[in-house]
């Protein structure tokens, strides 16, 4: 769970539940005035449903990241809409496995984050530009 920069929202990743595999991960956004979810968004692959590895709030409160199982990072605006797509992956072989995002911070004051992926492999990565270090 992380509260918006704001502090109007909270952005609740219910993600993978080994417990019950049947379960539909999903990402909410709860108005914290009144203690409703505003927004309930998942990831697919198919008819498959896709966990969020990791999630976080832009800058500007009105904007959020969602980091699926899939070496993508989604962008959402607060009406559920992915307003920009950003594909991690760098392997140079079709061999190699996609890159996915296991963890990612966001840069208090930044539309940037610090993420590390399943190669072991840090990376900051501006949402701006998509410059990644």
């Amino acid at each position: 769970m992380l509260w918006s920069p704001d502090s109007k929202y909270l952005l609740v990743n219910l993600g993978f539940d080994s417990v019950v595999p049947m379960y539909a991960p999903e990402i909410n956004v709860i108005e914290l005035a009144t203690g409703e979810t505003v927004l309930t968004r998942k990831h697919t692959n198919g008819s498959q449903d896709v966990h969020a590895n990791a999630i976080g709030w832009m800058n500007d409160s009105k904007r959020f990241v969602t980091a699926p199982a899939d070496g993508l990072l989604c962008i959402w605006n607060l009406e559920g809409e992915i307003v920009k797509v950003i594909d991690i992956d760098d392997s140079d072989s079709e061999a190699e496995s996609k890159s996915n995002v296991e963890a990612m911070i966001m840069i208090r004051g930044r539309d940037a984050a610090i993420i590390a992926d399943n190669y072991h492999k840090i990376r900051v990565i501006s949402f701006e530009d998509e410059e990644s270090k």
